[in-house]
């Protein structure tokens, strides 16, 4: 907007100038999980609990990672844990990747031979996008087990999304599109709506 003289007009061409504009997404930056270092302890920052008796029975189903184990501890199902190169009797596990507390379990059995389902190469384990109805806002869709919904949208439903309080807003469904050089995008609906819109991906944990 251009001043017209005056000061209305001078006030007018300032609050369009300085008017907050959304951030812009221009790629989208891919992490690979790791919880241990090359000395088998877990990395900084991470914080665990009391380590628990557990077993591994198959590759996770929600990470693609080739060591990523689904594990169980008591009646918890924990998925994905990672195993430790030290005779794969104990792995780590996140319930999410922007969580600093870590599950450990010491298993009864060696989870080296477990074979990683390989059907899953394209769908991360989590991803951070753009909300596509308002820009300003970023939501965290964390990949479910147990199989994948079906809604009115005829899509599947691969992660639940939710806003920075953890209230759940809605779904990121099918798989991520990468775009060249540009960000990767995904297909999103709103909880309780058909209509479906693409958000830009700011960020992929694998």
């Amino acid at each position: 907007m251009i001043a017209t003289g005056g000061a209305n007009g001078a006030w007018a061409y300032f609050h369009d100038k300085w008017e907050p504009q959304p951030p812009r997404i221009t790629s989208t930056e891919t992490r690979y999980v790791n919880l241990y270092d090359a000395a088998g302890n877990l990395n900084k920052g991470l914080k665990a609990g009391m380590e628990q008796k557990g077993i591994c029975w198959e590759g996770s189903i929600i990470s693609s990672t080739p060591d990523a184990r689904r594990c169980i501890s008591g009646n918890v199902i924990h998925d994905p844990c990672w195993v430790r190169d030290d005779g794969y009797r104990h792995v780590a596990c996140l319930a999410s990747p922007w969580t600093d507390r870590v599950s450990r379990l010491r298993l009864s059995a060696d989870a080296k031979w477990i074979e990683h389902p390989m059907s899953q190469p394209e769908i991360p384990w989590a991803i951070e996008i753009q909300h596509p109805e308002d820009p300003f806002k970023t939501l965290r869709c964390l990949r479910h087990g147990g199989g994948v919904y079906t809604f009115a949208t005829k899509l599947a439903a691969q992660w639940v999304c939710t806003d920075t309080n953890g209230k759940m807003v809605g779904y990121g469904l099918e798989k991520v599109r990468k775009q060249g050089d540009g960000p990767w995008t995904v297909l999103f609906t709103a909880s309780g709506s058909t209509q479906i819109l693409t958000a830009k991906v700011k960020t992929v944990w694998w």
